[in-house]
């Protein structure tokens, strides 16, 4: 009995001494706060658009596209400067932060224009507050991605499945992290050929399936700070009293269930640099926080991807409302190797055509040009036995002259006198 008693005289006694050294505590804070006592960041990326930059050399800045590469290698480094990239923070939901620069690295395998698979992970280089200056590098959760694309018909609008697989990498801090495995699905819809292949119009829906759980407030963090025990006795009554903990992450890594979704416009002004200019309005909406935020981020900017060539992207982006983040630039540079045979030339069309070659109007040689592959021109020459001359036609024969005699009667005059002095001699003598 003894040994019980003091028990429960002990449990009792740290019960007292528990909510005295609460109060006091609570009370000195109120009176008077710490002056130099930076406050707790607390990110909240449901708060941040955009959140990752899209990989793949044939998607968009943040919007990705159903196209693939062929058999190929794309790596790419993308660098973003944001401006209150988690909204301005003036609801109490957290600490803003000022200034950002994230890195954010990806290696993309593609084959056979079917299926994509790669690594990303984002870097935090800089960020800081009024409160806090965190000028230590963090990282964020290591994302396995993958891409299908559906292969639809041309003349109908193409679908792909976007998939990201997270795992547990993120540093204190680093506002990438989800405590635990994540998942990004997204549906690509998108027309890809509109305009003889130069204009493309692309949606995507998808979300952020990183766990319920909110990063802890600054109070919050306070409670837990100053809570000696999950489990204390009541005061004053020997019972025990479970006090349960805030459903919050205290690493405060930033993800967390959301809503994506983005809609982009590309207009090819360049297809032999394969140059576009591109313009894209990203929105989500947050799950599990007692007010739902619901950024809405525009941007526009150009890029060139062009396979076995380097790649490049330059874009500017404002918050369209308060929930949204401010002034965003990225800059992104990689190199493109891909195994894609040369696009087969259309042969010209073919036009028969002889050329003969003529002597004292005999002819002599035909001449047939051929088209090679190449489109060059080829003409031969093949000689022809020389024929026989015609035979000339025969003349017809004149016609021989027929004769007739006939006795005309002269009148005088016509003949000579001496003539006809011989004749009368002739016709005496022959008397």
């Amino acid at each position: 009995m003894a040994s019980s008693r003091s028990k429960t005289q002990f449990l009792i006694l740290r019960g007292l001494v528990c909510a005295g050294l609460g109060l006091s505590g609570s009370m000195a804070y109120a009176a008077d706060p710490p002056a130099t006592a930076a406050p707790t960041p607390v990110f909240d990326a449901r708060r941040s658009l955009p959140m990752f930059p899209a990989s793949s050399w044939k998607d968009g800045f943040f919007v990705e596209h159903s196209q693939i590469g062929d058999f190929g290698l794309h790596v790419r480094l993308n660098g973003i400067y944001g401006h209150n990239p988690l909204g301005n923070g003036d609801d109490g939901s957290g600490v803003p932060v000022d200034n950002r620069f994230t890195l954010h690295t990806s290696a993309l395998l593609s084959i056979a224009n079917l299926v994509e698979l790669g690594l990303a992970l984002p870097i935090v280089l800089y960020q800081d507050s009024s409160g806090f200056n965190l000028t230590t590098t963090a990282i964020g959760d290591l994302r396995l991605l993958g891409k299908i694309n559906f292969r639809l018909p041309d003349k109908l609008p193409q679908i792909a499945l976007s998939v990201g697989l997270g795992f547990e990498t993120a540093t204190k801090q680093s506002g990438f992290g989800a405590g635990g495995i994540s998942g990004y699905p997204r549906l690509i819809i998108d027309m890809p050929k509109l305009f003889a292949k130069r204009i493309h119009i692309a949606i995507n829906g998808g979300a952020v399936i990183a766990g319920t759980t909110r990063p802890c407030t600054a109070v919050e963090l306070e409670q837990q700070a100053n809570m000696p025990s999950m489990t204390n006795t009541m005061p004053g009554t020997g019972m025990m009293m479970d006090v349960p903990a805030p459903a919050c992450e205290k690493r405060s890594l930033g993800l967390g269930n959301h809503f994506l979704y983005g809609a982009g416009v590309s207009a090819n002004v360049s297809a032999d640099q394969g140059i576009y200019l591109t313009t894209e309005l990203l929105g989500s909406v947050s799950i599990g926080l007692e007010e739902t935020r619901t950024p809405l981020f525009w941007d526009i900017g150009i890029r060139r991807a062009k396979a076995n060539s380097t790649f490049f992207t330059a874009a500017y982006g404002i918050g369209l409302n308060s929930s949204s983040p401010s002034h965003t630039f990225m800059v992104s540079l990689g190199l493109i190797w891909e195994n894609k045979p040369p696009e087969k030339k259309k042969e010209p069309e073919k036009t028969k055509l002889e050329i003969n070659l003529t002597v004292n109007g005999q002819i002599t040689a035909v001449a047939a040009p051929t088209v090679g592959k190449d489109g060059s021109v080829k003409v031969e020459a093949k000689p022809v036995a020389a024929a026989k001359p015609p035979e000339a036609p025969k003349s017809p024969e004149a016609p021989k002259p027929q004769v007739i005699t006939t006795e005309v009667d002269i009148p005088d005059g016509l003949v000579p006198k001496a003539e006809a002095k011989g004749e009368g001699k002739s016709e005496k003598k022959g008397k």
